[in-house]
C-alpha cells in the first residue's frame, strides 16, 4: 500500500479519534479501519503512519497489535530521545498514551503525553492532526479530574481559538466539575469585583464605605477558601 493510501487511512484514524474524545460511538467504523491499516507493513514507516495505525488498533481493542507497534518504536530514553527528529521522539510516548488513554488509564496518559506536549505541533502532519495530541491530552485530564492542569489546557485551546464550538464545550464540561470554574479559571481581578458587587448589593454603603469596600478589594487579595484537587 503506497503513501497516498497511508496518508488517507491517517486521515480516518484523525477523523474517528476526534469523534470517539466527543464521546460519539464509531466502533464499527475503527473495526474496518484497524483491519486496513493490518493490510499495511509498518515496518520502515513514517512514525506518524505508526502513531495513526496505534489509534485505530487501541480504539478497535486489537491490543495485540498495538504492543507489537510500540515495540518495534526507537526508544526515547536518556540521550537517544535529543538526537531523535520531532516526529520519531513524538512516536513513541504518543503511542503509550494513546494505549493508556483506550484503557481508560487517564492519569497515564497525562503523564506519558506531558513529555511530547513542546514538540506536538512537529508531529509531521496537518495542523488538525497534531492537534489531536493536545485535544487529548485535554480530554485525559478532564477524565483524570487534574483540574488545574485541565484548566491551563483548556486557557490555551480558547486563546487560540476563542470561537471554536468544541473549545467552547469544553469550558462548559470544566464548569460541571466543581470546585472548577470561578474558584480557579476566573482571573483574581474578577472575583474581586464580584465580591465587591456582592457587598455592595446586601449592604447599601454610603458612597464612603463603597469606596472603602473598593480600595480594600483592590490592594487585599482573595482569599481562596477552597482547594481544587490535584
Amino acid at each position: 500500500m503506497g503513501r497516498a493510501d497511508k496518508a488517507a487511512l491517517a486521515d480516518g484514524s484523525a477523523l474517528l479519534w476526534r469523534l470517539q474524545l466527543q464521546d460519539i460511538d464509531v466502533s464499527e467504523r475503527w473495526r474496518l479501519l484497524a483491519d486496513r491499516w493490518a493490510m499495511n507493513n509498518l515496518e520502515d514507516a513514517r512514525p506518524f503512519y505508526v502513531v495513526h495505525a496505534m489509534m485505530a488498533f487501541v480504539a478497535a481493542g486489537r491490543y495485540g497489535a498495538a504492543m507489537r507497534l510500540a515495540e518495534a518504536l526507537p526508544s526515547t530514553h536518556g540521550n537517544e530521545a535529543s538526537s531523535l527528529p520531532p516526529e520519531d521522539a513524538l512516536a513513541a510516548p504518543l503511542c503509550e498514551g494513546l494505549l493508556a488513554f483506550a484503557r481508560n488509564e487517564y492519569a497515564a496518559c497525562v503523564e506519558w503525553l506531558k513529555r511530547v506536549r513542546h514538540i506536538a505541533h512537529r508531529c509531521g502532519g496537518s495542523l488538525a492532526q497534531c492537534d489531536v495530541i493536545h485535544l487529548t491530552l485535554t480530554e485525559a485530564a478532564l477524565r483524570a479530574r487534574q483540574a488545574r492542569f485541565a484548566c491551563a489546557l483548556v486557557a490555551e485551546r480558547t486563546a487560540r481559538k476563542p470561537a471554536s464550538r468544541l473549545n467552547r464545550l469544553l469550558k462548559q464540561r470544566l464548569g460541571t466539575q466543581p470546585p472548577i470554574g470561578i474558584a480557579y479559571c476566573a482571573s483574581e481581578k474578577i472575583r474581586q469585583v464580584l465580591r465587591v458587587q456582592d457587598q455592595k448589593a446586601r449592604v447599601r454603603p454610603t458612597p464612603q464605605h463603597a469606596k472603602a469596600i473598593h480600595d480594600s478589594a483592590l490592594t487585599h487579595p482573595v482569599r481562596q477558601t477552597q482547594r481544587i484537587p490535584a
